[in-house]
């Protein structure tokens, strides 16, 4: 899907919070959801899941300024804990 949207972010104690709002991505499909991630090279810190893309608020340990890259993905629903690779928004 070519999906576009806001993000917005907080330094809290010990973290980000980060309020999402997408267009342009429907709700994940059956067995599946979608993954933010905080991402700084090889490193992938996974900020939590949602179903439905519209008024997401997550929260994450780490700090905004340590991840450039925020990115979106579609995973099944698994044990697997890795980028599922099905890249749906990126900041690149």
């Amino acid at each position: 899907p070519q999906a576009s949207g806001e993000v917005l972010g907080w330094v809290e104690s010990g973290g980000t919070r980060v309020a999402l709002d997408v267009e342009g991505l429907p709700p994940a499909p059956p067995g599946s959801v979608y993954e933010f991630w905080f991402t700084n090279g090889e490193i992938h810190i996974s900020a939590g899941t949602f179903i439905e893309p519209v008024g997401v608020e997550l929260w994450v340990g780490v700090s905004r300024r340590d991840f450039p890259r925020l990115w979106i993905t579609l995973e099944p629903i698994d044990e697997d804990e890795s980028p599922s690779g099905i890249n749906v928004m990126d900041t690149g």
